[in-house]
């Protein structure tokens, strides 16, 4: 009896054995899908600062023994000038929306495990419009000769604000009525964003006079730009011949000295192009003093210096 049963009790064991191995490769081949938490919309303004968002509930949906790849991707790649990933005690998704972008993004952040699953989320970025003032290039200080009659003066970097807002410009000048008559608007040039301003002066005005150039976009959004004109006075009013102004070297081509009459005590200076632009000025205390002229570019220039209410001006050349 014990030699007949033993063969069937052997076959008997090897079928468990086979149908536990059986069961057990089964599950160990089973592989679940990574895991992440959905993220809420979000919602910014124009031209916000970079915002950054705490990705949680990260996992490889199993063990944790696997390796995570992250990816995040969106359907306007030219909404955002920053779009990453950081990891550190946090994983974390950083983006910013480009300059002047508005309305709404979709993002996308995939998570994906080493055995090929992967798991995904979206959510929406929702960009409120804000309405930018119009530009307009600052206009340098100028001097000009005594009796300049019409000056032109031509205004750059004039728009109603970044591209995305297409809207209508109107331009609004105040001036000094005691210098100037007038100031003209030329026609505005879209291409070149530029347009001239036409100065008429009164009959022998001198001193210094204000213009205030105000560009307003169709919602009434506007900045102000004002630049002044000094207007020369002659010589046989405000600088007698003993009044002279001594410069030198002349020509110069690193420090210019300067000396003034006796009497001649705090002073403000102006150094101006044979344009008109102002390149340099600065304030000193005593009747000589020197002024670095090194970074100006060759040519002739005149220096203007008020001290004690009197007007002192003269020219020299840098080589």
């Amino acid at each position: 009896m014990y030699v007949k049963n033993a063969p069937m009790k052997t076959t008997i064991t090897f079928l468990s054995l086979w149908f536990a191995l059986s069961c057990y490769s089964v599950k160990a081949q089973t592989n679940n899908d990574p895991t992440i938490d959905q993220v809420a919309d979000q919602s910014a303004v124009e031209d916000d600062e970079e915002q950054s968002i705490v990705l949680t509930g990260i996992s490889d949906g199993d063990d944790g023994s696997q390796k995570l790849t992250l990816e995040v991707t969106t359907d306007k790649p030219d909404f955002f000038s920053v779009l990453e990933l950081n990891y550190g005690s946090d994983t974390t998704l950083v983006y910013q929306v480009a300059a002047d972008s508005c309305g709404v993004a979709d993002i996308k952040v995939v998570v994906n495990d080493d055995q090929g699953a992967s798991t995904s989320i979206s959510f929406s970025v929702n960009v409120e419009c804000v309405n930018d003032k119009p530009t307009i290039d600052q206009v340098d200080d100028v001097l000009l000769d005594h009796n300049p009659g019409t000056y032109t003066v031509t205004l750059t970097g004039l728009t109603a604000g970044p591209p995305n807002e297409p809207q209508g410009l109107t331009l609004t000048n105040t001036w000094d009525t005691n210098k100037i008559s007038e100031v003209r608007v030329g026609t505005y040039d879209n291409e070149t964003k530029m347009i001239d301003l036409y100065v008429d002066f009164k009959d022998d005005a001198s001193g210094k006079a204000f213009v205030q150039v105000k560009p307003f976009d169709s919602d009434n959004a506007f900045v102000n730009m004002i630049f002044d004109i000094t207007i020369d006075v002659p010589a046989s009013i405000d600088q007698p011949l003993k009044d002279k102004l001594n410069v030198y070297p002349n020509p110069v081509s690193d420090v210019l000295n300067v000396t003034l009459p006796e009497g001649a005590k705090e002073l403000n200076y102006e150094i101006y192009s044979l344009n008109g632009k102002k390149v340099l000025s600065g304030s000193r205390e005593g009747r000589a003093f020197q002024v670095p002229v090194s970074r100006l570019t060759a040519g002739w220039y005149q220096i203007r210096i008020i001290s004690a209410g009197k007007v002192y001006t003269g020219k020299f050349l840098v080589k």
